[in-house]
């Protein structure tokens, strides 16, 4: 019995499997190098992807405004005017007809005006109609352009009370911005008149010529707070007292009035008296 308890133990040793001493190592499996490569990848690009369309989805959500001095004045845009600016035709003493352009305005009392050029009116008898937009119109209106409003002295302008029916006549071109005292070269212009060079025959037509404030003209603003500019716009005899209107950056403006032409060797170049100095008063 004694000689085979030492066998006993002998066996259960050998047979033991949590044997510390026989127990085998676990070996991880081999990774290939470039399948982990491949999915690191795989899983930066799905991440950029998501980020695009983040970027994408906040972009088309904006809503970013054009600056309006970037834009071009439209037809849309001079449309509601056409009918505010009215062809002038004058008799002076010696009975010699002469012609012009006139803006209609009314004052905050509701009384009417022409406003155009003092060499315009200059006293003459003159006569003016409200013309439609598509530039055909019968209701006419005398013009007391002797007892016409001035601002200031240096300025050539003057506005006339009118007698007639009123009632047909509108003012948006009396609540019209004025444009800053200030607006820069190459601001785009619209020039809306009756120069000589338009006429129908013998009726003068409404013409709409358009260009950029081209230059600034210290001539005409001596004495005068503000510039007077250049435009590019064509105009010619008869467009004197036409409305010039600009678009900068806050929108349409009344840029102010076309009083001259200055005659060059193969161009002409029209003058406008800034509004603001128009208004001012001295």
């Amino acid at each position: 019995m004694k000689k085979l308890i030492p066998i006993l133990i002998v066996l259960m040793l050998v047979a033991s499997p949590v044997d510390a001493l026989t127990k085998k190592k676990v070996i991880a499996p081999k990774i290939d190098p470039m399948v982990a490569l491949q999915a690191k990848y795989e899983a930066r690009i799905t991440a950029l992807e998501e980020q695009i369309a983040t970027l994408e989805a906040n972009i088309s959500s904006l809503q970013v405004a054009p600056a309006a001095n970037d834009n071009i004045i439209t037809a849309d845009d001079i449309a509601p005017y056409l009918p505010d600016v009215a062809p002038v035709i004058c008799l002076d003493a010696a009975g010699n007809s002469t012609g012009g352009t006139g803006i209609f305005m009314s004052d905050s009392s509701g009384k009417w005006y022409i406003l155009s050029n003092g060499h315009v009116l200059n006293g003459n008898t003159c006569v003016t109609s409200k013309r439609e937009y598509n530039d055909f119109g019968t209701v006419g209106f005398m013009i007391n352009s002797n007892i016409g409003v001035r601002w200031n002295t240096l300025s050539d302008i003057n506005e006339a009370p009118i007698t007639g029916d009123t009632s047909v006549l509108d003012n948006n071109a009396g609540t019209l911005r004025t444009c800053k005292p200030s607006e820069p070269l190459g601001t785009p212009v619209a020039l809306i008149g009756y120069p000589s060079s338009g006429y129908d025959g013998s009726t003068p037509r409404r013409i709409v010529t358009t260009g950029v404030i081209s230059g600034i003209n210290y001539n005409s603003s001596t004495g005068l707070p503000h510039i007077n500019y250049f435009i590019s716009a064509k105009a010619d005899h008869g467009n004197s007292g036409g409305l010039a209107i600009a678009k900068d950056n806050l929108g349409l403006c009344e840029l102010g009035v076309l009083t001259w032409v200055n005659i060059g060797t193969a161009d002409n170049m029209g003058v406008i008296q800034n509004m603001s100095n128009v208004l001012w008063v001295n």
